[in-house]
């Protein structure tokens, strides 16, 4: 009689008090859109007037995340809890930004939303028991939340309108219900979550009805289970000593149990996946959002966090025996794959503060290229580990990063070696004092540039992701932009050496045949390499921007223009000197083959100068009186050949 007159108090309590929230509820149901665009904004709303008390702010959460989250089933939800592709899914910004979640969603959003209202809150894990008395075949996930002292247990999920219920009011029955209500449906694996000092055992739990719970919850312990001073001294604790008194905990209450062992091992893996994403996301912000500096500190200490959840993960799925069981651990990354993933995080980080590196300057350094490259070789060290490992589908996502890293990171560092070169590609003061330096820059662009396409390509083959393939051709766009502009510098950099000596040869009186011809293969030399510009320019696939196709085709037509005047001019000059000697050896007849031959090819070359130069001026923007000079003196020359000819004929 004593315990029936304890429940009998307990639900009228229980039902008066629901009379009081109307306001409350009120308040959540009538929540504007403007404070509905973020988890912080929406739970500075539910905090405010007319909510006073913790217990007033958990009622608006409870209000509005049961009226405003959609149920979303899944058909094999045993096999997705805790996947990685689940935790995705239920995490709090993905259940608030979707509106549909399944029971650990709820829980998710529901204490993201009392912590930003500065309420303890925790997920809790467990069976539950349906109506008609079965145990549900899946596991189940609720809350329990502090107000002011005292704990109490919430259930969002079971909180929900039933399909054909009426919206707009709220369900009190699972919103701070008595612990001894709450046992007779809902068993925690963590007896401290019942919130009873005569904590109920499993057996009990799946052999007793509903009534005899109840009772049993009631009935004092002969050694109590102090849970209050539990919780007090947990509380107080860091995250992984929080881990390890609830795994103590658990198994000393449970210590046969492989369902709760398993499933402990799960909500650890949970954890562990968890923070990844959350790292995932800190870096990802920091690599494309250029946030604050990365606190690197702090993020390898969370990375070291992230093992020691794994860790304790593997340790309680070895103590498995359960063949189906063991057989869900394997669709969790474990051991190599749990590793792959920490060494993903570390890579990311390297590539975060490659990033930062870039914004510090816009002006390339010889200090900031070895920076780069420190950052980028520590960065594909992490990545050559971790890419290998994960292989399976679900990890699409990882291995497109890495790809997708490593190519932007090659394409930025090919880039500041091509602006470091053009910085000096015209200063001949400097070059003399770094020999052969510029060239060194170019040839390590070019390397850059062709990891940086060759990865690229790569994620054109192997990804899936139609969406994302704009993204890679605008980036091979960007590359072939980069590799062409490094043929141009290359090109310069070889006609800006030969010209001097050109000229030094060209105001001798005479020159040696061999001289010539040595400077006539050179200038050849530096046309191919033009040409080959050129012809990725003109026969490219990939749709380069016009500007850039004009700006370099103009240079590369000018330093063509320019070794195909000098090419004539150097058969014109070889002309002469022959003509000139045969004539003062009274050698000319036998001679005059000789001097038409290269009379011959000077004009034919001095043809191109002038085609490579109409062409030029199609292309030329803002150039067109120096054109005009060169043009003027590839006539002249031209005229001047033509003379000799006709005097030799």
């Amino acid at each position: 009689m004593r315990y029936f007159i304890s429940l009998l108090f307990c639900v009228l309590v229980w039902d008066l008090s629901a009379q009081k929230y109307a306001e409350i509820d009120r308040h959540a149901l009538n929540t504007p859109r403007s404070a509905e665009i973020s988890i912080p904004k929406l739970a500075a709303y539910l905090s405010s007037s007319p909510a006073q008390s913790d217990e007033d702010r958990l009622r608006a959460i409870y209000a509005w995340v049961t009226q405003n989250i959609a149920y979303a089933d899944s058909t094999d939800q045993a096999d997705l809890w805790s996947t990685p592709e689940d935790i995705r899914r239920q995490r709090a910004e993905q259940v608030f930004q979707n509106r549909t979640a399944v029971c650990l969603g709820y829980a998710n959003l529901f204490r993201a939303l009392a912590i930003q209202a500065d309420i303890p809150c925790e997920v809790v894990g467990g069976i539950v028991k349906k109506s008609d008395g079965s145990i549900a075949r899946i596991g189940h996930a609720w809350v329990a939340a502090k107000a002011g002292q005292n704990w109490h247990l919430l259930d969002p999920t079971w909180g929900i309108p039933a399909a054909t219920g009426v919206r707009g009011i709220v369900d009190d029955r699972y919103f701070m219900a008595p612990p001894e209500f709450f046992i007779a449906e809902h068993l925690p694996d963590d007896p401290v979550w019942q919130l009873l000092e005569n904590p109920v055992h499993e057996t009990q739990f799946r052999q007793s009805n509903a009534g005899t719970l109840r009772v049993l919850a009631l009935t004092p312990a002969e050694k109590p289970f102090h849970y209050q001073d539990t919780l007090l001294h947990w509380l107080k604790m860091d995250s992984v000593s929080r881990g390890y008194a609830a795994v103590f905990r658990v198994l000393h209450f449970n210590a046969d149990n492989e369902r709760v062992v398993f499933q402990m091992g799960r909500t650890f893996y949970r954890h562990f996946y968890d923070l990844y994403i959350t790292l995932d996301t800190v870096a990802r912000d920091h690599i494309y959002k250029l946030q604050t500096p990365l606190d690197t500190a702090k993020f390898l200490q969370q990375l070291r966090f992230m093992g020691q959840l794994q860790r304790r993960a593997a340790y309680l799925f070895a103590r498995l025996k359960d063949g189906e069981r063991l057989d869900k651990t394997t669709d969790l990354p474990q051991g190599l794959e749990a590793d792959a993933l920490a060494e993903k995080l570390q890579g990311d980080m390297w590539m975060a503060l490659l990033q930062r590196i870039l914004e510090s300057t816009e002006a390339p350094s010889e200090t900031q290229i070895v920076q780069m490259r420190r950052c980028i070789s520590t960065m594909d060290s992490y990545y050559d580990n971790a890419y290998p490992n994960l292989s399976r589908e679900s990890f699409e996502n990882e291995r497109r990063d890495i790809l997708n890293h490593r190519s932007i990171a090659y394409l930025q560092l090919g880039g500041r070696y091509l602006r470091l070169a053009q910085n000096f590609v015209d200063n001949e003061s400097w070059q003399k004092k770094h020999p052969k330096q510029i060239e060194l820059w170019i040839a390590a662009a070019q390397r850059h540039l062709f990891q940086a396409d060759s990865l690229t390509r790569q994620m054109y083959a192997s990804l899936s992701r139609p969406w994302y393939w704009g993204v890679l051709q605008e980036r091979l766009v960007n590359i072939r932009q980069h590799q062409i502009n490094a043929t141009v510098i290359e090109t310069r950099m070889a006609t800006n050496a030969l010209r001097p000596r050109l000229r030094a040869s060209f105001a001798e009186d005479e020159i040696e045949e061999g001289v010539l011809k040595n400077l006539l293969s050179e200038m050849r030399q530096v046309r191919r390499l033009a040409d080959i510009g050129l012809d990725s320019l003109e026969k490219s696939k990939l749709p380069l921007d016009s500007t850039f196709q004009k700006v370099m085709a103009f240079n590369l037509l000018n330093d063509i223009c320019e070794m195909y005047g000098e090419e004539g001019n150097a058969h014109y000059r070889m002309a002469y000197q022959c003509y000139k000697t045969a004539s003062q050896a009274g050698k000319l007849p036998s001679q005059r083959s000789i001097v038409l031959r290269h009379t011959d090819a000077a004009l034919a070359v001095l043809d191109k100068a002038l085609k490579t130069l109409a062409k030029a001026e199609r292309c030329a923007q803002g150039q067109r009186e120096m054109l005009s000079k060169e043009g003027k003196r590839l006539r002249e020359i031209k005229e001047a050949v033509r003379d000799l000819a006709e005097t030799v004929k």
